[in-house]
């Protein structure tokens, strides 16, 4: 649900800036404090935009939403309210008149505030507010808590205020409780002949005649000067800046002009009053007329001749265009031709490529026949790779891991804290935030409490061992490449080695099936085979879940790993998670497991239970475990065949959500295509 406030921006602990919630805005009305319906226990709201200077006062939308990443703690969205501006009452104390509230914000008034709206007031007789309505437009720009109207602010809206109509917030800032104004009438803040000088002396200045060239000592100048001013009506613009009719505004101008002496020295005024002027003061004009128009048309004649000249070189140009236009139509005629065979060479080769594709489905299926033929050649040409990479040398390699900067390093104080520092440094790395990040951090932590060693298949495996060996360490995995021959000296380094966490490349190298059942009593130790294909496991023995349990990578990634890993030393928070043994995941009896592996498999997703936790849903933990587990399983155990009808059940019950189902089609049949 939304909800709308006036709130304060205020700066909290750690110099971190937030909103404070003043008062609850209902039906577009300010109410004297908060609103029953509104929740009473979020008085302070997060800001986002912590550039808002501090004491800022404004409408802020805002809602309240759980947070996944604690949801003991509620998250907070807030937006600016643009639309709905607060406007704060002040009352001037020794202001008693509209005039006297006029003359004191033409000086200027110090009122700290940030508001954007003021209504400047007085009490009247009936000890009822009346004031002057102003904008942040209406201010000139100064120093903070100023406020000093602009030289061009002629009128502002008058505006009575009732004893129902505001509210006092934040202890004592008044402020109107509605955001609309029904402006009944206008006072004008300057003298009316004032603002009437203005307008004309605006008009012509030194700065106009200087950019046009002329000197003002002299008639001839002046009178040129005047046949180039605008001709915006200046009526008009009096009858808009006074507030006054038309009429009113053509009666100021006669005033004026009869005061023409005083206001005409350096200034300037629009040629429909420049002739009632020269009527009023003939000497403007004595003596000047012919010799203006003689002077006139010697200074000009240059120019003429250049216009003219101009004028040719404009028709001469135009009908070059025209010809430039001819040649350039005949050009795309020719340009559409050959478009339009380029577009039937393409049309024949889409069907060239559809003959292709037909033949390269052929051949696919043609390979399929013998896939375990081309798994192992792929394999092969992989492991000659790596060596390749490696220097050449078909041997065993084991590489320690890497301390992490003592800056990126940050110890936990709870499990949940351990939990919210793997899920950011697993979303780092690819997986998806929103939807797996958290849950797979859970189930990563229940594998290792239970020494269940994974096999991490797919896009971003070594970056996932990495970012959990970082939370829990302080430092990335160790790295033993089964390479060539068994190596106990190779086993033995890793052994010995500083790193509690340890990534096996090459996991299914026959020569190393005897280092298997050691990795078991390593109690010290933690292993996560990576192999970059799911299809490697389709060749294994099925024997092999006694030592790895599998975890498709695939399912969950949604973006480039960015190898960036937040540290910890958290290893010691595992100590405090409980286990929950309830019921077994769907499809559990689905699976062919020895009873040794059903029961370490088992005591996983029972740590797992636990770690979840009540907060979550059911829903939820029965899609991690289907994605997590369940699903590599039996697609290991080649048993996908025989899954459609099954997963349309579950959804149907509830034992799947639609979201789940949809991601577990979709990889299924990219698989299959």
């Amino acid at each position: 649900m939304a909800y709308t406030s006036l709130c304060k921006v205020v700066v909290r602990i750690a110099g971190h800036k937030g909103l404070n919630r003043l008062a609850d805005v209902v039906d577009g009305r300010i109410l004297s404090g908060y609103a029953e319906d509104f929740p009473t226990d979020h008085r302070k709201i997060y800001l986002v935009d912590q550039s808002l200077p501090e004491g800022m006062v404004a409408v802020w939308d805002w809602t309240v939403q759980p947070n996944d990443r604690n949801p003991e703690k509620p998250y907070f969205e807030a937006k600016r309210n643009t639309y709905d501006i607060p406007i704060e009452i002040v009352v001037l104390e020794n202001c008693h008149t509209i005039e006297e509230v006029s003359a004191q914000l033409r000086k200027g008034v110090h009122h700290s505030s940030m508001f954007e709206k003021h209504l400047w007031c007085f009490y009247d007789r009936k000890r009822e507010l009346e004031g002057l309505y102003c904008c942040s437009t209406d201010y000139e720009a100064g120093d903070c808590g100023f406020w000093k109207l602009k030289s061009t602010v002629y009128r502002l809206p008058v505006v009575l205020i009732g004893r129902e109509e505001f509210v006092t917030v934040d202890g004592e800032q008044k402020v109107w409780n509605s955001f609309d104004i029904a402006v009944k009438k206008y006072a004008p803040v300057r003298n009316i002949m004032a603002v009437v000088q203005d307008i004309f002396t605006s008009r012509l200045t030194r700065k106009t005649m200087k950019a046009a060239g002329f000197s003002r000592s002299t008639a001839q100048k002046f009178n040129e000067l005047i046949k180039n001013l605008p001709n915006q009506d200046i009526y008009e613009e009096i009858e808009r800046s006074c507030g006054c009719e038309i009429e009113e505004a053509k009666a100021l101008v006669e005033r004026f002009i009869e005061q023409a002496d005083k206001f005409l020295c350096d200034e300037d005024i629009e040629s429909c009053v420049l002739e009632k002027i020269v009527e009023k003061h003939p000497h403007f004009l004595n003596g000047y007329k012919e010799e203006i128009s003689a002077q006139w048309k010697k200074e000009n004649e240059k120019q003429i001749l250049a216009a003219e000249d101009e004028l040719k070189n404009i028709e001469t140009l135009k009908c070059k265009l025209a010809e430039e236009k001819i040649l350039l139509e005949k050009q795309c005629d020719e340009e559409r031709r050959k478009l339009q065979a380029l577009l039937e060479d393409l049309e024949e080769k889409k069907k060239m490529a559809a003959d292709v594709d037909v033949r390269v489905r052929q051949k696919i299926e043609a390979a399929k026949e013998n896939a375990a033929n081309f798994i192992a050649e792929m394999a092969f040409v992989e492991a000659r790779s790596m060596m390749k990479e490696r220097g050449g040398n078909n041997t065993a390699v084991y590489r320690s891991g890497a301390a992490l900067l003592p800056e990126d390093v940050e110890d936990g104080e709870s499990f949940d804290e351990l939990l919210d520092m793997l899920h950011w440094s697993l979303e780092d790395n690819g997986v998806s935030g929103k939807k797996y990040a958290l849950s797979l951090a859970k189930y990563l932590c229940a594998a290792y409490i239970n020494k269940m060693p994974l096999l991490l298949a797919g896009a971003g495996a070594r970056e996932i061992a990495n970012a959990f060996s970082a939370a829990l360490f302080g430092r990335t995995a160790g790295n033993m490449v089964w390479l060539g021959d068994y190596s106990e000296e190779i086993f033995l380094e890793a052994m010995k080695s500083s790193d509690s966490i340890i990534i096996i490349d090459q996991i299914f190298n026959p020569q190393w099936n005897m280092a298997l059942p050691k990795l078991m009593v390593q109690s010290d130790k933690y292993f996560m085979a990576v192999t970059a294909y799911t299809e490697d496991l389709l060749l294994e023995p099925k024997g092999f879940v006694h030592y790895f349990l599998p975890l498709f990578t695939d399912l969950f990634m949604q973006g480039i790993p960015q190898q960036i890993y937040q540290g910890g030393n958290n290893v010691s928070l595992l100590s405090f998670v409980k286990e929950d043994r309830g019921r077994r995941p769907s499809l559990w009896k689905e699976l062919s497991l020895s009873e040794l592996a059903r029961t370490r498999i088992g005591q996983v997703l029972d740590t797992f239970r636990g770690i979840f936790g009540e907060e979550e849903s059911e829903q939820k933990l029965q899609d991690s475990e289907m994605l997590f587990c369940i699903l590599p399983l039996l697609m290991w155990q080649d048993r996908i065949e025989s899954l459609d009808d099954k997963l349309v059940q579950l959804r149907d019950e509830q034992c799947l959500s639609r979201e789940a189902f949809s991601l577990i089609r979709s990889y299924l049949g990219e698989r299959e295509g």
